[in-house]
């Protein structure tokens, strides 16, 4: 049971949110604004937007930085506004106001429409023209290849292998040029809508004309149908009113090609399911502006405003209007903009994956939604393999980057209006995957907005998502990782205000983990929130993740099942553990039972099984393509298709077995493969590599030797496969290289070497001091190994031991997640193997035993020499690997790290010292007496890491402690304790 007195400061509430709140939260958790280190570690990947990148530096500031899109995006006027935020974000000098001037009379046509129409074709012709410029520096081959590649990547299907050289070809695109051009042509739709929407034109108008090159088709004010042959042929289509109807995709971009459509009519029927509204390396342009009728559109993949090396603009109004499309459409955009404007009462808009506020690589995807009752649903077709509900989503203020080949891209979604209607699942309302940002905002009253997992503000690897929602009533309901979860350097925020919400998560929420950071504020009253690990962190070996919550109004009630009473009211502070914190301003009030309805989420529009079957089907034969290649793609092939199945759950597995049945000439190969760019891959080559062992151990150490940045950090961090004569020389070389991710790396290589935690990743020392126990007795099998070993670690001994290809097959067929600790099967067919070997793995254990314990004191040496090192991270490494060793004469220099200018050292300082126990207590002790309330909080937290039962005497004495914060940490961190226990 959680008691208020235990884990609360006794203080006196303020009466107001004060305007750094999140910082002085943080502050309660021993780190500063400046000390939390967001991004990717590895560097700024190519193709990263600048605007992300000041996010990035400012984990507390960035929420309001990031909510002024939202706001720009609200107030935006028209298509040409709204380019105008688009292109704030993707260009260093934003498209600016220029217009088109209209021109002389067209034939017959009145002044006014003769005019707008010759504006149009001037905008047109311009923006073809900056088209030209923005494609010129690519040759006709790459911008076909990069048109077909990206688009197979933004669609529903099988997985296949990216490359590196596609974002390097993809750089050369001038995105800038291209959105010049859709600001032009934006700017000319807005003006031609505007002057015309009043214009009556008498008499018979021609149809089809031509104006300097660009072909026009007119329709007067009555009713008319446009078919598809009509539409591609024209540059510009006008329509001045009626009832109409289109039979093909209107504004469908082709290379190279402007298409605008600016249609005045009252009802209009958009009969297609091609690319309507989209730009693919072009611009395509609908303006759908009369509100008088409602507008009902269709339209499929790449569609109803939706760019890719292009601009997609799509405005729509009307009562009742609705728009249904596939994947990448309703505001999508990569290496460009998809913009979606709809305004009216009671729209209806669906899409299947990846839209309505998406944005990819060097694209921003912007909706922007206006009217009541609005009915918004999004990714809720394709099945997600992590469970059977899920539906892969990337909807509703999405952004996504290809993890370490490039950096991500903005999506944003707007939605203002009473009682609207949002429903997504995975990835989804203000979320950011990799180097993004998505942003979802929300204005109104009486709102139900729904998603499965990873949204409402969630930053996923070194992204941000924000979420924001102002209005009153909103029911916001999410099972799971979010609101406010930031995860690996991420982060992810939520911010609402207004009175009477309902928010309920089930878990993760307002949480950091792997060094993330979340950050929930709620402002309001009569608010009522069941989020469970509300206002919780974690640390790891990536640092720690902080969660920060700040509650501020009257009569707001906070779920926190662990109460000792029904309810209480809720202190100033509440601290969750360490590195999580609840802050309080006004009289909100905590309840163990707060009953919220849990989400409902509709069954999928799609079958599981039927896309299951359709990627086995791809996978056998894509596996057999591969098996008739030459090494070294034959093996390239494998790899990729170990780590990318789909929704097969059976082909990873027959890949990994014939990447384990290699000769010595193929495996050799092996670390050829290695890019660091390529993250699941690389995860798995460390597995064969320590199934390979000796081996490999030439050609990967003369790899990472000739290499250099990210790609040689990779090749050092695979060195911890490899037996120790091999690996712990050049992993030490590593650890004096002048790249500090390198140093990262090599810290890290020699801690999975010379470890002693006997269930990690990779065959440390103590994992081989256990297996060897085992070997040295007559049955093997009656003293199996300690723990859970992971597979690579299993791979690892049976090469030492000399055992023959099946059996790490056999071991390996057993094993249903390379990666994770192995269950009893595993370990069991693991065991017999060591049985059948038993020769070998007393021989060969024995061998690297001394080896690996002659070489320790160096390897020691150089992680103390570490523990100076002047990055940072390389330093929070070297201390995790120096507390590896678990070697109690490290107490002295861990204790002496509670004052390092860096929170990522400090934790992984705590740690260590409490991973010593009772051997460390004398180092503790010292710190816990120190003058500096700060060094005594860090103690309390370095004790409730500490099995030694003095460290309980430790937190107990600090919890009698002077300083407020002193006694905060140590409640917090005493209850952390026994929740581990």
């Amino acid at each position: 049971m959680l008691t208020v007195a235990a884990a609360a400061v006794a203080a006196a509430a303020f009466a107001r949110e004060p305007a750094d709140s999140f910082a002085r939260a943080l502050g309660r958790l021993r780190a500063e604004p400046a000390e939390v280190v967001l991004g990717p570690r590895s560097g700024r990947p190519p193709l990263a937007l600048p605007f992300v990148d000041s996010l990035l530096a400012d984990p507390v500031g960035w929420p309001e930085r990031a909510g002024e899109l939202g706001r720009a995006a609200r107030a935006a006027e028209g298509l040409r506004g709204l380019v105008g935020v688009a292109s704030s974000l993707l260009t260093a000098s934003p498209a600016g106001p220029e217009e088109v001037a209209g021109g002389a009379p067209v034939l017959d046509l009145p002044d006014a429409v003769a005019g707008e129409v010759r504006r149009l074709c001037a905008a047109a012709r311009r923006a073809e023209a900056l088209l030209a410029q923005a494609a010129a520096p690519l040759d006709e081959a790459e911008r076909r290849a990069l048109e077909a590649r990206f688009a197979a990547q933004l669609v529903d299907g099988p997985p296949e292998p990216l490359d590196a050289r596609l974002f390097a070809a993809a750089a050369r695109f001038e995105v800038g040029r291209l959105v010049e051009g859709a600001a032009l042509v934006a700017a000319a739709a807005d003006a031609a809508a505007g002057a015309l929407g009043g214009v009556a034109a008498a008499g018979t108008l021609p149809r089809s004309f031509t104006i300097d090159g660009a072909t026009v088709t007119l329709g007067g004010p009555g009713d008319d149908v446009y078919s598809a042959e009509e539409l591609a042929a024209s540059t510009v289509v006008l329509d001045l009113g009626g009832d109409n109807r289109y039979l093909g995709p209107p504004a469908a971009a082709g290379p190279g090609q402007v298409r605008l459509v600016v249609d005045l009519g009252r009802e209009v029927a958009l009969e297609s399911d091609g690319p309507a509204a989209s730009g693919r390396f072009g611009i395509g342009l609908l303006h759908l502006g009369n509100p008088s009728g409602a507008k009902r559109l269709r339209g499929g993949r790449f569609s109803l405003g939706a760019g890719l090396f292009g601009a997609g603009l799509l405005l729509v109004r009307g009562d009742g209007s609705s728009l249904e499309s596939r994947d990448f459409s309703q505001g999508a955009g990569a290496f460009g903009v998809g913009i979606l404007a709809a305004e009216g009462r009671s729209l209806v808009l669906s899409a299947a994956l990846r839209g309505q506020g998406f944005g990819y690589t060097r694209g921003v995807g912007l909706l922007r939604v206006r009217g009541p009752r609005a009915t918004l649903d999004c990714g809720r077709v394709y099945a997600d393999p992590r469970e059977p509900e899920a539906a892969l989503s990337f909807c509703q203020g999405a952004a996504q980057g290809p993890r370490e080949f490039a950096g991500g891209g903005i999506g944003l979604a707007v939605v203002d209006g009473d009682e609207a209607r949002v429903d997504s699942s995975y990835f989804a309302q203000g979320v950011g995957y990799w180097h993004s940002l998505g942003g979802f905002f929300l204005d109104g009253g009486g709102a139900r907005v729904q998603a499965r997992r990873y949204g409402k503000g969630a930053g996923v690897h070194a992204a941000l998502g924000l979420f924001e929602a102002s209005g009153g009533r909103h029911r916001l309901l999410q099972w799971g990782v979010g609101p406010a979860f930031g995860w690996d350097r991420g982060a992810g925020a939520a911010l609402v205000r207004g009175d009477r919400h309902t928010i309920r998560s089930d878990w993760a929420s307002g949480k950091g983990d792997l060094g993330g950071l979340g950050l929930l504020r709620v402002e309001g009253t009569e608010n009522r929130l069941r989020l469970g690990e509300l206002g919780t962190g974690t640390v790891t070996r990536s640092g720690p993740g902080y969660g920060v919550a700040v509650v501020s109004g009257a009569a707001n009630a906070v779920w926190v099942p662990g109460l000792s009473s029904a309810t209480a009211a809720a202190p100033p502070t509440l601290l969750t553990g360490p590195w999580g914190v609840t802050q309080t301003y006004g009289d909100a009030v905590l309840h163990r039972e707060l009953e919220i309805d849990e989400p409902r989420f509709p069954a999928l529009d799609g079958g599981f099984a039927e896309r299951a079957a359709r990627d086995q089907d791809h996978n056998a034969l894509r596996l057999a393509d591969a098996d008739r290649l030459a090494a070294p793609e034959r093996l390239a092939r494998w790899l990729f298709s170990a780590t990318e199945g789909g929704l097969d759950d059976r082909m990873p597995g027959q890949a990994l077995l014939r990447l384990l049945a290699l000769t010595d000439a193929e495996a050799a190969l092996l670390p050829r493969l290695a890019a660091p760019e390529r993250i699941g891959e690389l995860a798995l080559l460390r597995v064969l590599l320590a199934a390979y062992g000796r081996r490999v151990s030439e050609a990967l150490i003369a790899r990472a030797r000739s290499a250099r940045g990210p790609l040689r950090a990779a090749l050092v961090g695979l060195l911890a496969a490899l037996p120790a004569r091999e690996a712990a020389r050049a992993a030490r070389s590593a650890a004096s290289d002048a790249d500090p991710r390198v140093r990262r790396e090599a810290f890290a290589a020699l801690a999975a070497l010379f470890g002693s935690a006997r269930d990690g990743e990779y065959a440390d020392l103590g994992f081989l001091e256990a297996v060897s126990a085992a070997c040295a007795k007559d049955d093997a099998a009656a003293a199996p190994p300690v723990g859970q070993p992971r597979l690579a670690a299993m791979l690892s001994v049976l090469s030492l031991a000399g055992a023959h290809p099946e059996a790490r097959q056999r071991v390996a067929s057993q094993a249903p997640d390379p990666f994770g600790p192995a269950p009893a099967r595993t370990v069991g067919a693991f065991v017999d193997a060591l049985s059948a070997h038993a020769g070998g793995c007393r021989d060969g254990l024995g061998r690297e035993l001394r080896l690996r314990r002659s070489l320790l004191p160096s390897a020691a040496r150089r992680l103390l020499e570490g523990s100076r090192d002047g990055d940072p991270g390389a330093r929070a490494s070297a201390v995790r690997a120096l507390a590896a060793l678990k070697r109690p004469g490290d107490a002295e220099r861990f204790a002496s790290l509670w004052n390092d200018p860096s929170n990522e050292v400090r934790e992984a300082a705590a740690a260590a010292l409490g991973g010593l126990g009772a051997s460390a207590t004398r180092a503790l002790t010292g710190v816990a007496a120190s003058p500096e309330p700060r060094a005594r909080a860090w103690a309390a937290v370095a004790a409730s890491h500490s099995s030694d039962p003095a460290a309980a005497g430790l937190l107990a004495a600090a919890s009698d402690d002077p300083s407020e914060d002193v006694r905060a940490t140590a409640s917090s961190a005493s209850a952390a304790r026994s929740r581990s226990k």
